[in-house]
């Protein structure tokens, strides 16, 4: 479809603008104008291509357009493509050939054709930047009809304008009628520069600019965005715009500069943010010249801007439904992505639709990614709709527990499948509940995978009658009533959302089982590959229903929840109790976590291994939670027991885990017994780096905290297996009691589940580059409180060095040292020679038994377990070198 057939503007009575309804319309009806039927069409796939018609290159469809004869439309259509520049583009021709209509836009397809793309595929770059800034000009000049921009991303320009050039006492002008800039982003550059002074109708809608600071050449205070509007009739709009790090090198100035000739030019919704600006947005009340004509600038009234500050406007700002603030909570913002977060005050804080009808505020149907707006019953305010919606999603009910497919979902009939794909059908966000006839649990018996997900859609199962959430802090008093297994071979999955999946696809799944009969699915339960913001929460996968625990079991899977792709920050369970998941008698790894494109998940209060009650345990054949890829997931506060390794961290792609609060071969009470062991506790291994078991390297830490408790494990607690990263640290755990099955230590360097030796000056390589433990020498009692230990360390130089000492009632021996309890921190210097001797304080223990220590240093690199000693122990080996 012709995207300039697409536009959709609604209209009516303006309180902005005193206008009658006709008039309006008329103004909408003229904006939409498409190009004539004579329209010469070029459609551009490189930069210096030929002059075919379908492979035009851009260079050459600017000079055709620049030297054509005098009036026509030219619509220059770009494929997607990166389209880089080597000199200045230039749309300027001369007072021989101008009077044209311009169109030019991005995102079509092979035969420009169609128009399905955003301006994010489609980059019109400059040059890079060199030490004295950017140098590409990017610019749209002269006597013509119209300017039409929509769709495109232009990088890396000194100077993008639009100017339709003033017509003076002594020139025969054409009058333009509308200059359009829609759907656009305008990133890393200086100047963008917008002048009207001859068009009826001016619009800039729904436009991305950001990372600009100005350098204008003709002065040093000029904002980065300028408008000066000079027109005195049609429409004047600046809307819906993201405007977000606009740098000003002369403070006095603001970040956008708005000029107008009239007062009704209207902006609204548009968020601001900028570095070093005097204001977010800047009025221009103060005279301007125009050629031969000087104009005043009107002061303006804005409504429901987000903004930091703001000068020469009208009216009650705060009335008018502006928003002050300078925390906009971009998604990330330092990586170019100004998408607001859920959070952001520019959700859901805009007019109602039926508001902004009456007041006449032009919007487009979707936002700068094409998504419906607004999402909630308020426009978020700039470029982008948020995933959140403060409206209500429509709900549809599930009434029957078969697996049909007619087509039909309504009152009488309606199963889960006709559901979803109902859901899907409206594209937009919505409910499923459950109202099916029967006693409880309930079993929906699939012969096939549900449809994928493919709008922002929840599947409440604790609607169904009968069924209620958990209230309990610890086990479970849950009762789930919907359970989901396959009653044929072939069924893959319950539920997933494809890889190929935007951000704006968010799929809920809470109070539903997922079990097995007579079939089992083949890979997992749910299948995450694409999408944003999923969560996972109060579900039970295998094993045991609650609240009768261990007798209502509904089978075993072979993995409960599979996150891959680009799917991002899904969250497997809450600190909430009603959002706990239970995840049993699975035959490969729980949770896996893979891609490193998949990131920012969270993996909270969930048992693993364990039954409902908190107690039992309910074995699983593999991992409780894998990952082999993925970064910044946080894991927390689970039950990992009766399985494999409790969490594998694996290759790589695995970086910057958080692993904290977890009990890892223990029950949700701490306590211990043989069937909960993990062979491992935590592994990390095949390149896997940069994760923080418990503390980071810089945190302080205070006796008596604890973090993680890893105990009770048959093999190492915590291992770094030979080909682990580096920088994983490790502090503030209990860790204790493992090598339950007669080897491995509680931190094991290398896979050697033995104490590794320490070397001079810490040379050696490996895992955690091998960080030579402290040597404990003896402590004494200082008061009745308190004790010094004496400790040494030799290890590299000139580096910080942070001593854990830790407190246990027995030693390991052979398996090594236990550390039950954090007794005391300290931080130093390893000096120019490495060697570290130190007295420091921790907490008495108030009874017999043995210290331990770790030593971590700046960058993450966190040692094994010192060798026990009693804590009475004072001794001195002169003969041994020092911390060896």
């Amino acid at each position: 479809m012709n995207v300039h057939q697409d536009r959709t503007i609604t209209l009516e009575s303006s309180r902005n603008r005193p206008r009658a309804v006709l008039s309006l319309l008329f103004w909408a009806a003229s904006l939409l104008a498409v190009p004539a039927a004579h329209a010469t069409i070029l459609c551009v796939a490189t930069v210096n291509g030929g002059l075919d018609a379908h492979d035009y290159g851009l260079m050459a469809a600017f000079t055709a357009a620049n030297a054509g004869p005098e009036g026509g439309t030219w619509d220059i259509r770009l494929r997607p493509n990166t389209y880089q520049l080597s000199s200045d583009l230039e749309f300027k021709p001369d007072s021989t050939h101008d009077n044209k209509a311009l169109y030019f836009s991005g995102g079509w397809d092979s035969t420009c054709s169609n128009q399905t793309g955003d301006a994010s595929n489609t980059i019109v770059r400059g040059s890079a930047p060199t030490q004295s800034g950017y140098s590409t000009k990017i610019n749209f000049y002269g006597d013509n009809a119209r300017y039409d921009i929509e769709k495109i991303r232009f990088e890396n320009f000194v100077r993008f304008s639009v100017d339709d050039k003033v017509c003076d006492a002594f020139n025969i002008c054409p009058d333009t009628d509308a200059i359009v800039i829609e759907q656009d982003e305008f990133s890393n550059g200086g100047w963008v520069y917008l002048r009207a002074r001859n068009a009826d109708k001016f619009l800039f809608r729904n436009n991305l600019v950001a990372k600009l600071s100005s350098v204008d050449p003709s002065s040093t205070n000029s904002a980065p965005v300028v408008f000066e509007i000079a027109t005195d009739g049609g429409l004047q709009e600046i809307v819906f715009n993201t405007f977000a790090d606009l740098t000003c090198k002369n403070g006095d100035v603001g970040g956008v500069s708005v000029f107008a000739r009239e007062s009704y030019l209207a902006l609204n919704h548009n968020l601001v943010q900028t570095n070093g600006c005097l204001e977010g947005i800047y009025i221009v009340t103060s005279d301007v010249g125009f050629g031969p004509a000087t104009f005043t600038g009107q002061a303006l009234t804005p409504y429901y801007n987000v903004i930091p500050n703001i000068s020469g406007y009208l009216g009650d700002l705060l009335g008018n439904g502006n928003v002050f603030s300078t925390n906009l909570k971009f998604v990330d913002a330092l990586n170019g992505n100004f998408r607001l977060q859920d959070t952001s005050p520019a959700v859901n804080t805009g007019a109602t639709l039926a508001g902004a009808i009456q007041s006449g505020f032009l919007f487009s149907p979707t936002d700068l990614d094409a998504r419906a707006r607004p999402t909630g019953t308020r426009f978020d305010i700039g470029a982008y709709e948020a995933n959140v919606s403060n409206g209500t999603p429509l709900v549809i009910t599930v009434n029957s527990a078969n697996d049909n497919d007619d087509g039909i979902c309504n009152a009488t009939h309606c199963s889960l499948r006709e559901a979803i794909n109902f859901a899907n059908a409206q594209g937009s966000e919505q409910r499923i509940v459950f109202n099916v006839p029967g006693a409880c649990p309930l079993a929906i018996l699939l012969n096939s995978e549900l449809p994928d997900v493919t709008v922002p859609l929840t599947i409440d199962g604790y609607t169904q009658p009968g069924a209620n959430e958990n209230d309990l802090d610890f086990g479970s008093d849950a009762n789930i009533c919907i359970a989901i297994t396959p009653q044929a071979t072939g069924v893959s999955h319950a539920l997933a959302v494809a890889a190929d999946q935007p951000d704006t696809t968010r799929l809920v799944v809470r109070g539903m089982a997922f079990g097995s009969g007579f079939y089992t699915f083949g890979t997992d339960a749910i299948d995450l590959r694409g999408g944003s913001g999923h969560r996972v929460v109060g579900n039970v996968f295998g094993g045991y229903l609650p609240p009768s625990h261990n007798t209502a079991p509904i089978g075993s899977l072979p993995r409960a929840v599979l996150v891959r792709g680009t799917a991002t920050n899904v969250r497997i369970g809450t600190s909430a109790p009603a959002d706990r998941n239970y995840l049993g008698n699975l035959t490969q790894n729980g949770i896996v976590l893979n891609d490193a494109t998949s990131t920012g998940h969270q993996i909270e209060n969930n048992y693993i291994g364990v039954q409902p009650d908190g107690l039992t345990a309910q074995a699983n054949q593999a991992d409780g939670i894998s990952a082999s890829g993925g970064s910044n997931v946080t894991i927390s506060g689970n039950t990992i027991a009766a399985s494999d390794y409790g969490i594998s961290l694996l290759g790589a792609d695995t970086t910057a885990f958080t692993v904290t609060g977890n009990r890892i071969g223990l029950n949700a009470l701490g306590i211990s017994n043989a069937s909960l062991s993990n062979n491992v506790g935590l592994v990390i291994a095949i390149g896997s780096k940069g994760h923080v078991i418990g503390a980071t390297a810089s945190d302080q830490l205070s006796a008596g905290e604890t973090s993680n408790f890893i105990a009770n494990n048959l093999g190492d607690g915590i291992l770094l297996a030979a080909d682990a990263g580096n920088s994983n640290s490790i502090r503030g755990n209990a860790i204790f009691s493992n090598g339950k099955g007669g080897t491995g230590i509680g931190i094991d360097l290398g896979n050697s589940q033995a104490q590794l030796p320490n070397d001079a000056g810490d040379s050696d390589t490996g895992a955690n580059a091998l960080q030579n433990y402290p040597v404990i020498q003896g402590s004494s009692p200082t008061d009745a409180s308190h004790r010094s230990v004496y400790t040494v360390l030799n290890t590299s130089a000139n580096q910080v060095v942070h001593f854990d000492f830790y407190q246990s009632p027995t030693c390991g021996g052979s398996k090594g040292a236990d550390a039950t309890n954090l007794v005391g921190s300290a931080n130093v210097s390893s000096g120019v020679t490495g060697i570290v001797r130190i007295s420091a304080t921790i907490a008495e223990a108030g009874k017999s038994g043995y210290l331990t220590a770790t030593a971590t240093t700046g960058s993450g690199q966190t040692s094994e377990l010192a060798p026990c000693v009693p804590e009475d122990l004072i001794f001195t080996d002169g003969m041994q070198a020092p911390g060896l």
